[in-house]
């Protein structure tokens, strides 16, 4: 729309506006003819135009998203208390084999008590790829542990064992979708 304005008031200023009168002459016919064939033309140049500058325009291509070195400094620093916690399962094993049941549930309030914080702030600090993945194995692994304490309330040593397995197959799950920091070539 605004290219047929543009049009016609650029034709009109050079070919002069249509006399009003009564009596037009042949010319006259013919220029606003011309007029209007060449208003035509140049608005469907102009849309051709902004239609071919619009497609030329598409985005580059983006290169998939990767760790900087910076990251990976955070994500090895936030990982400490979570590969801390995960060595702390052997006991938590234990514990159940003997059970022990009232320490169970201590070591699960207490040294693992901070691991869905140490996680939640693990997690963030992860690419969008890795987040998803990340976020439904910590939401699986303390789902377990909120089973594994159930068992340990009614001294259900089946359940604790077996919610206790699910528990570090999905850490062990976790630990595995993080990024690990390059190693550093020897000297």
């Amino acid at each position: 729309m605004l290219t047929a304005i543009l049009a016609s008031s650029i034709l009109r200023h050079r070919y002069g506006q249509p006399n009003d009168s009564s009596q037009s002459t042949p010319s006259d016919d013919i220029r606003v003819k011309v007029m209007r064939s060449l208003q035509s033309l140049f608005s469907l140049t102009l849309i051709l135009v902004s239609v071919f500058a619009v497609s030329c325009s598409g985005p580059s291509p983006l290169e998939p998203p990767t760790y900087t070195s910076d990251q990976l400094q955070s994500i090895a620093l936030y990982r400490v208390p979570v590969d801390t916690a995960r060595d702390r399962f052997n006991e938590l094993n234990k514990l159940i084999g003997n059970r022990s049941w009232v320490d169970v549930d201590t070591f699960i309030h207490g040294p693992l008590g901070l691991l869905r914080r140490d996680m939640s702030v693990l997690t963030r600090t992860l690419l969008p790829d890795d987040l998803d993945a990340a976020s439904d194995l910590t939401r699986k692994l303390f789902l377990d542990l909120e089973r594994l304490d159930l068992a340990v309330d009614s001294r259900d040593y089946a359940a604790a064992r077996g919610n206790f397995g699910a528990a570090i197959d999905d850490l062990d799950a976790y630990l595995d979708v993080l990024p690990s920091a390059p190693t550093k070539p020897a000297t």
